[in-house]
């Protein structure tokens, strides 16, 4: 694996952004659907397990929580968070979900169940704080269920590095690259007992790469 450094400007990308074009609409279509009210029978089969939970989960897009938090008053609602609040939502929407969002966190939309908001990492509860002026809780993942492998012994200067389920590349390739294009200021820095690393021999490994 190698990152390549390079002294450009990358184009803009022409693909499109997913969005909800109509989030007023789509959020008027989950509530009727799931609270019964919709002008016509829903279409497919129905799971009524969602019947039976004790506790609901919205996560992404997060305009979905607001959806839920209608569309179930009467049951408590966690969304867990990793991206932010406005993706997927076009601008001239945002402000609106913004402020409907902290509705949500207060009480103010007239649910009978408590709205709990929690952030993957202390940042995105800032910044959901910052927007919205709602509290959020920040509880990053632990990536438990992934399986680390412990591998054989480790070798001097060799670091594993844990996959992250919220991370969607490979960490142990750009701190590898990072050390490489700035070996020279490691070194140094390290030599005159200013920090930095010890380079000869500093490896990152991905966890996923290590044998049982």
């Amino acid at each position: 694996c190698q990152v390549l450094h390079l002294q450009a400007k990358l184009p803009i990308s022409g693909l499109p952004n997913a969005q909800i074009e109509d989030p007023v609409s789509w959020m008027d279509d989950f509530i009727a659907e799931f609270a019964g009210t919709a002008s016509s029978p829903p279409s497919g089969r129905i799971d009524t397990r969602i019947d039976g939970a004790d506790l609901y989960l919205c996560t992404e897009p997060a305009i979905l929580c607001g959806a839920m938090g209608r569309a179930f008053p009467h049951r408590p609602l966690l969304g867990y968070f990793a991206n932010p609040l406005v993706s997927y939502v076009p601008r001239r929407f945002a402000q609106a979900w913004l402020a409907d969002m902290l509705a949500l966190s207060s009480g103010e939309t007239g649910r009978e169940a408590p709205f709990m908001a929690v952030a993957s990492t202390r940042f995105l509860a800032e910044q959901i704080r910052f927007q919205t002026g709602a509290g959020c809780m920040a509880v990053r993942p632990l990536a438990t269920y992934l399986g680390p492998r412990r591998g054989p012994v480790r070798r001097t200067g060799e670091v594993v590095v844990l996959r992250q389920p919220s991370v969607f590349w490979n960490s142990a390739c750009i701190l590898n690259s990072m050390v490489r294009l700035n070996t020279a200021e490691l070194s140094a820095a390290h030599a005159q007992g200013q920090g930095g690393l010890r380079v000869p021999g500093l490896e990152f490994v991905a966890s996923e790469e290590l044998p049982d």
